[in-house]
């Protein structure tokens, strides 16, 4: 799970320099823990074997890696609510800079890439 079930009580915002992956975690506010549940979803919704990764990636990465990885899941998101069936490629080549949900079978052709940065392991 990426927000763990945790009583928050934080209504302050977002501080400078803060991780968006910590400000997120800490919030209190109704709109934050509706954004924790859909992310929480959607990383369920990956390969037990990606899981981890992603997770790892929010958690221990800054703010771009965040985004890069949140950009990551709402491509995969998006593909899998369009009825496609998903092959997830994040960098089990072994090339850093490579993650990418790729249709494989659904409503019409498509090839669609996100790409994020740092290392990535194996499955």
């Amino acid at each position: 799970m990426l927000f763990e079930n945790k009583e928050r009580v934080r209504t302050t915002p977002m501080r400078r320099g803060e991780r968006e992956f910590d400000f997120y975690d800490s919030s209190a506010l109704p709109p934050f823990a509706t954004y924790r549940t859909i992310l929480n979803e959607w990383v369920y919704e990956l390969p037990v074997c990606d899981r981890n990764e992603i997770i790892s990636r929010f958690k221990k990465g800054g703010n771009a890696e965040f985004e890069a990885t949140l950009a990551e899941l709402v491509v995969h998101a998006a593909l899998r609510r369009g009825g496609y069936l998903i092959d997830v490629h994040f960098g089990r080549d072994g090339a850093a800079g490579t993650g990418d949900p790729i249709p494989r079978a659904g409503p019409s052709s498509a090839h669609s890439c996100a790409t994020s940065r740092g290392g990535h392991s194996q499955c």
